[in-house]
């Protein structure tokens, strides 16, 4: 089991120490506080928070005891907590989500080039039974 946890939905304003009052809260967790090693806010490509961060707890059993405030609120949110996949916060490895980690099909991490789409006119019967009414009012008119 991993001690490092990913909180999703956090206020974009939430801060580290907010984070850290989160998980002090007595009506959650009776002991008197969790012990974290180190939090990580992500951020997005624009460099704005992106609402997701890791904590990394001392141990795998704290982080467990952390589990406690999963969906539980951060001012107006709740966030949700879910085991990470990595063992640790290494501040030297950019963060990504695992999705994000895995390589896209064809290995070289580019991404796969698109299918044109054929533009193809829906035959459908009701359209043929239309496009027949159609034509058998204008040559039954024109007689």
């Amino acid at each position: 089991m991993s001690k490092v946890l990913r909180l999703r939905g956090l206020p974009f304003r939430a801060t580290e120490e907010d984070i850290r009052s989160f998980f002090r809260s007595e009506a959650y967790n009776p002991e008197p506080f969790l012990n974290i090693v180190q939090i990580r806010i992500e951020m997005g490509a624009d460099g704005r928070p992106s609402g997701e961060a890791l904590a990394e707890f001392i141990t795998e059993v704290e982080a467990e005891r952390a589990m406690a405030f999963d969906k539980q609120m951060m001012g107006n949110r709740y966030v949700e907590l879910r085991r990470a996949w990595r063992p640790s916060i290494n501040p030297q490895i950019p963060v990504l989500s695992p999705a994000a980690a895995m390589p896209a099909p064809g290995g070289d991490g580019a991404e796969p080039p698109r299918k044109e789409k054929s533009r193809t006119r829906s035959r459908s019967p009701r359209r043929d039974r239309s496009r027949d009414r159609d034509r058998d009012r204008d040559r039954d008119r024109d007689r």
